[in-house]
C-alpha cells in the first residue's frame, strides 16, 4: 500500500517475481557450472520462501544441509 501511494504507476511484485528477476539478472552476468546452477536454484527457492538468506542458513536450513552446507557451497565457487 505504501509503495502504491509513493509510485502509483509501478507494479507491486510478489516475492517470487522479485527473486526470479534478480536471479535471472545475476545468471546473465557470467557462465556457471551445473553444480553452481544447482546452488543458485537452492538459494532462489530459499529466498522465495523466506525472503532473506544468511550464512547460518547454509549450515542449518535442510535445503542446504542436504547438499553439504557452507563448506560444499564454497567449493562450488
Amino acid at each position: 500500500m505504501i509503495k502504491r501511494a509513493a509510485v502509483e504507476q509501478s507494479p507491486i511484485y510478489t516475492a517470487q517475481e522479485r527473486v526470479e528477476y534478480a536471479v535471472r539478472a545475476f545468471m546473465r552476468e557470467r557462465d556457471f557450472t551445473e553444480e553452481q546452477i544447482k546452488w543458485l536454484e537452492l538459494i532462489r527457492n530459499h529466498l522465495i520462501e523466506n525472503l532473506t538468506i544468511d550464512v547460518d542458513d547454509f549450515e542449518y536450513a535442510p535445503i542446504f544441509t542436504r547438499m553439504g552446507g557452507m563448506s560444499k557451497a564454497k567449493k562450488s565457487v
